[in-house]
């Protein structure tokens, strides 16, 4: 059974329509830690009573029947187990068996296992009631039982969760209210309910989950007004409220527009798009900090006659009866193909330039190779730009994909967001590509598997979505593929890579629940 994608772009919210901002999607990467610590059996401290646990946990749902139960009721380590991790000292901290035709029912005994940080049982066929021993787990960071059968009502001990940083059951057949005390888990950054049988009214404690990013209540019959103390919930990217049974209105809006975009084309035009707004009527955009269009309903604008060569950097505001929201993040486009030194002006911009970690010689006269994180070639062409782990935030402009000699290009371990440019297909020189470790989402491009000299490419850590582009099989010099740790749907395409490829996915959101597969 397919998992159920949150990240479809929705149109303009009437009450009972979607508000659909593209998150940025936090997603934890899974601990995956090898028992070391022995006593003088040989076996960890720990080992016989959680072993016990797993083993009822195992006759509980069926495990006999488990698309994969490798090693399950076996004399091996746990952490040898399939979908079982666990620390140095051999307590299970990590349980993944999503999508691997689970049914009966959970046992209280899990409950038992306090390591726990993460349990991902999504897609199964698990029925009965949440237990409430579940609420024992308190470290626990992660918890998904979407798509099953579970019933009854959500337990209220799971507000004891206190380190619980994602909390997912739609797709079940859950009953009644929604706990007032899930408003205790303040570490929250997504709650997902869609798809219940939930009544009631939203409990307004919610209002103190200041942390969440998405919040989905959509499908359920959840009535009376939305509580305006959600209106606290300021670091929230998407809300879904559809296909239920609210009065009243919703008289705010959240946040500034998200997602908005520029796409320059013939040198005189510039497009912008972006998402819709909760509750907008019209849309106020601004270049260069001046407005220039305050009557916009849609959301998409083409900026007509502009110069050759000039430089724009757009924000909007969402606006409705009540006021209007704060200004968008500013994104630039330029109307011309620009020298690598504009190019990389633009990005220093377009990245918080001031509040990197290092912007040495950056925008001053001084030759190019002499900017922090920039090499070039014998002709002043730039073919490297490192700046990794440089506390770089912002969105990555089009333009960079004008830098045609790029062979490296190491944007990892910074805070950007938005999509990956498809105009970085164009680096038909790049060798290696590393984007990992930040917040980039949508789908990945396919112009980037016009890339045919690229070696390496990490986009491991990111909320990235969709499937993974067939033009990627056009990598014939392709080395290493890192995608864990995102939101990727699987069937993969037929990579034609070397021998030495492998491509790690984290098990959570692949449809096919393979960790570490040989590529062909």
């Amino acid at each position: 059974m397919m998992r159920k994608n949150f990240f479809e772009l929705n149109g303009a919210l009437t009450l009972k329509a979607v508000l659909s901002f593209t998150i940025v999607l936090w997603l934890m990467n899974g601990f995956v830690l090898h028992a070391k610590k022995k006593v003088d059996s040989g076996k960890p401290m720990n080992d016989s009573f959680e072993r016990k646990i797993l083993e009822e946990f195992y006759d509980a749902t069926n495990g006999a029947e488990w698309k994969n139960n490798t090693n399950w009721l076996s004399n091996k380590p746990l952490n040898e187990w399939y979908g079982v991790a666990t620390d140095v000292d051999g307590r299970v901290i990590n349980l993944q068996l999503g999508e691997n035709k689970l049914s009966g029912y959970i046992p209280d005994v899990l409950g038992n296992l306090k390591g726990l940080a993460i349990l991902i049982l999504w897609g199964n066929e698990i029925s009965g009631e949440i237990p409430g021993s579940l609420g024992n787990l308190v470290n626990l960071v992660e918890l998904d039982l979407s798509d099953n059968g579970f019933t009854g009502e959500i337990p209220r001990s799971l507000g004891n969760l206190i380190k619980l940083e994602w909390l997912d059951l739609w797709g079940n057949q859950l009953s009644g209210e929604i706990p007032r005390s899930l408003g205790d888990l303040t570490k929250l950054e997504w709650l997902g309910l869609s798809s219940n049988k939930l009544i009631g009214e939203v409990p307004s404690s919610l209002g103190k989950l200041l942390n969440l990013r998405a919040l989905d209540l959509n499908g359920n019959k959840l009535s009376g007004d939305v509580p305006s103390s959600l209106n606290n919930l300021t670091k929230l990217e998407w809300l879904d409220l559809w296909g239920n049974q609210f009065t009243g209105s919703i008289p705010f809006i959240f946040k500034a527009p998200n997602n908005l975009t520029a796409t320059a084309y013939n040198r005189s035009q510039i497009d912008l798009t972006w998402d819709e707004a909760l509750g907008a009527t019209k849309y106020v955009l601004f270049d260069n900090g001046i407005q220039i269009a305050d009557n916009i309903t849609r959301t998409s604008y083409l900026h007509r006659g502009l110069m050759e060569k000039s430089v724009h950097r757009y924000a909007i505001k969402a606006c409705n009866a009540g006021g209007c929201s704060d200004l968008s993040p500013v994104v630039s486009a330029m109307t011309k193909h620009a020298s690598n030194r504009e190019i990389l002006e633009e990005f220093y911009h377009a990245t918080n330039g001031p509040e990197w970690a290092n912007n040495t010689n950056w925008l001053n006269d001084k030759p190019l190779n002499e900017w922090f994180g920039v090499g070039v070639d014998v002709v002043g062409q730039v073919t490297r730009l490192d700046l990794s782990d440089n506390k770089l935030r912002g969105t990555i402009p089009s333009s960079l994909g004008d830098l045609t000699e790029l062979e490296k290009l190491d944007l990892g371990g910074n805070k950007l967001r938005g999509t990956i440019p498809g105009s970085l297909g164009n680096l038909s020189n790049l060798k290696r590509l590393d984007l990992s470790g930040n917040d980039l989402s949508g789908s990945i491009p396919n112009s980037l598997g016009n890339l045919t000299m690229l070696e390496w490419m990490d986009l491991n850590g990111n909320k990235l979505s969709g499937t993974i582009p067939r033009s990627l099989g056009n990598l014939t010099m392709l080395e290493v593929l890192h995608l864990k740790g995102n939101k990727l749907n699987v069937k993969m395409p037929e990579l034609k890579g070397k021998d030495a490829v492998r491509i790690f996915f984290k098990s959570i959101d692949i449809m096919e629940n393979d960790a570490n597969r040989q590529l062909k």
